[in-house]
């Protein structure tokens, strides 16, 4: 969780993480509060979480990040962006 920061975060996996709560909000890997525009996330890979993969109250800046099995949504509507589809050298950690 990031309360009112920002976060660079890249080639990374977050799994297996949650539930977890924060006020109203639910997640499970990532949750992104406050002033969460000046953050960046780059090819990660959110996995097999128990609540919503990515959760974020104001749109973020992402690039190749793919999201699958987390056991509700895979990223809130909220964060402003889709994971990317097949993992490879530009979707996911690692590749």
């Amino acid at each position: 969780m990031v309360d009112g920061g920002t976060l660079r975060l890249a080639d990374s996996t977050i799994e297996g993480n949650g539930p977890a709560e924060q006020g109203a909000i639910s997640w499970g890997g990532l949750l992104l509060l406050g002033p969460t525009q000046a953050s960046q996330l780059e090819r990660l890979s959110v996995l097999n979480n128990k609540a919503p993969g990515i959760s974020c109250s104001a749109t973020v800046n992402a690039t190749g990040v793919l999201t699958t099995n987390n056991s509700t949504i895979d990223i809130a509507s909220a964060c402003g962006f889709t994971s990317c589809t097949t993992a490879g050298p530009t979707c996911g950690a690692g590749q």
